[in-house]
């Protein structure tokens, strides 16, 4: 079962990293455009830096493809929720449209090379084949969950906060939180089969 041995672990690790990785994902595609025009761009603006920053989505997918199985895919989520988080993190201290620009881009690489990595292969390997569909649905709807809270969070702290940009910054906090979960409960997968895994 998904709450035996060792497997109890990978579970939760699969949960609070679609819980992590949903919610900031989910807060960047919805709310980024009302987040930009908050903060005083006008709506043309905010749009352009939308879809400069949303470029990022599919040079995420594209990096992940090119080294998904050169490097230990562990520790490239784990580099990957670093950078998502260093870029939310200073995405509220940009002052200037291409520093909001760059930094955007740069996060929605990571976060859709997060998806790219962590929900089509990651999770799906790291669970037994008895459990592996209940498992990642399992921990897919969890998350699912979470994000869909996140519209609420995010209404009622907008207008609370002098600088809009500071939302996209709590994005930055749940992947430095995503980066020690995988760090400290992922198992090493790249080059082991699952019928090794599933014995480890």
């Amino acid at each position: 079962t998904l709450l035996a041995g060792s497997i109890r672990q990978r579970f939760a690790m699969t949960i609070m990293l679609s819980v992590c990785h949903f919610t900031g994902l989910y807060i960047l595609v919805t709310w980024l455009p009302t987040i930009l025009i908050a903060s005083g761009l006008s709506f043309l603006s905010s749009f352009t830096f939308s879809a400069v920053t949303f470029s990022g989505s599919i040079v995420g997918p594209v990096i992940a493809i090119l080294i998904a199985n050169r490097f230990e895919r562990r520790w490239t989520l784990v580099g990957a929720s670093i950078i998502a988080a260093v870029c939310g993190l200073f995405y509220a201290t940009q002052d200037t449209p291409g520093g909001l620009m760059v930094v955007g881009f740069v996060l929605a690489c990571a976060v859709n090379f997060i998806s790219a990595v962590a929900l089509a292969t990651y999770i799906p390997e790291i669970l037994p084949t008895g459990v592996r569909l209940r498992g990642v649905g399992t921990s897919f709807l969890i998350g699912r969950l979470a994000s869909a809270a996140s519209p609420f969070a995010v209404a009622v702290i907008l207008p609370l906060v002098q600088n809009p940009l500071i939302i996209v910054a709590s994005v930055g906090a749940l992947y430095v939180a995503m980066a020690v979960v995988v760090s400290i409960m992922g198992p090493n997968t790249t080059g082991r089969s699952l019928e090794t895994l599933e014995q480890t």
